[in-house]
């Protein structure tokens, strides 16, 4: 009797479980499949310190090195900013985020008027990054009017600059994949 009444109830609750997230999935109504969301990074000129910490509570260098820390451990996947299909290694990455100019020339000191090529090394830091914009998928559920927002990628600008430090636009550094929420490595 005992097993009896211990089968029925765990019966009963898987049943319940299932059809719980099948009334979830007809409750649910995507609003958009793929939506582009800005977050700025740095404080636009036209806002005072105060409204810009009011509005924007991040942290740039959590956010920076926590992703660059996960894609150098491999747990998540740095791709090209133009196509998700090509993934970059370690090293690839490695050469985005450290490079050198060997294009940089100076003034030799011992000839002058003669210029002699002196590469500099570029570092992209937590201060350089301007900009991320987040690819989502948003749902809404109609049953309890919630709306879930799932990033499936980021990808992280910097300024572009000329040589006498004008702003000439956004460049892109790399885009991170975000693990599907369906993907069997998810749900282990």
């Amino acid at each position: 009797m005992r097993k009896t009444i211990i089968l029925l109830a765990c019966t009963a609750f898987v049943a319940c479980n299932k059809n719980g997230k099948e009334e979830q999935k007809a409750n649910a109504v995507v609003w958009a499949e793929t939506a582009e969301t800005t977050m700025p990074m740095t404080k636009d000129s036209l806002w005072s310190q105060e409204d810009w910490d009011k509005t924007y509570k991040l942290d740039k260098p959590q956010i920076f090195n926590s992703i660059t820390k996960a894609v150098r451990s491999g747990k998540l996947k740095a791709c090209s900013f133009l196509n998700l299909d090509i993934d970059y290694t370690i090293p690839e990455f490695d050469a985005i985020l450290s490079h050198w100019d060997s294009t940089h020339q100076v003034d030799d000191v011992n000839n002058p008027g003669t210029m002699i090529s002196a590469p500099l090394k570029y570092d992209t830091n937590p201060d350089d990054i301007s900009q991320i914009r987040f690819q989502e998928k948003i749902v809404f559920d109609t049953l309890t009017n919630t709306l879930t927002k799932k990033v499936t990628s980021a990808l992280f600008l910097q300024y572009a600059k000329s040589q006498s430090g004008e702003i000439l636009g956004m460049k892109p550094l790399f885009r991170v994949k975000f693990p599907d929420g369906n993907s069997a490595a998810e749900k282990k």
